[in-house]
């Protein structure tokens, strides 16, 4: 029964244009379409299986487990067809877990998008947006003077997560009481 249920989930990600449950590399995206630039980052994302060859990335961006459509099959019952729109961001893009970008959107450069931000409209460049639906709540310049002044007067913490011993573990979990702080 196990193979049963995985061959109806394989099929039904592949009708949906769903990418498989593996992590892919940047390199298997481009293999499926995806322009991605220099430098850009992409940790467990999930960019539309079936119509990956719409979607662009800029150079140096930062993709955490987000999901990309390019589809929305919503209409696939009613209609017979399936909405469809390129996406497109910008360079120096940051995205963060579980934010979901809808077709048509194009992300401009320097732009953060937060996590769990459902992003259906264009977003310009130089914007913080967060929510759902996501809305402009600052500028990227803003955000970054705000981090690097955070850096002077907040913990700030020198060793790679995966590198900490087990002192620099509890050290952190002692400074970080009450607040936050900034690892490499």
């Amino acid at each position: 029964m196990g193979r049963l249920k995985e061959k109806i989930r394989d099929r039904l990600r592949k009708f949906l244009g769903i990418s498989s449950p593996k992590v892919e590399t940047v390199e298997d995206y481009k293999k499926r379409g995806v322009k991605i630039g220099e430098g850009t980052r992409i940790y467990g994302a999930n960019i539309d299986g079936g119509h990956g060859f719409l979607v662009s990335i800029g150079k140096n961006c930062v993709i955490s487990q987000a999901i990309i459509l390019t589809h929305d099959a919503s209409t696939k019952t009613a209609l017979g067809y399936s909405r469809v729109g390129k996406v497109k961001i910008g360079d120096e893009v940051f995205i963060g877990i579980s934010a979901v970008i809808l077709p048509g959107v194009t992300i401009g450069d320097r732009v953060v998008v937060g996590a769990g931000a459902i992003v259906t409209k264009d977003v310009p460049s130089n914007s913080v947006v967060a929510g759902n639906p996501a809305k402009i709540v600052g500028t990227y310049d803003d955000f970054v003077a705000k981090h690097k002044k955070g850096l002077e007067t907040l913990p700030r913490f020198e060793t790679y997560h995966a590198d900490k011993t087990q002192e620099e573990k509890d050290e952190m979990v002692r400074l970080l009481e009450g607040t936050t702080g900034y690892d490499v």
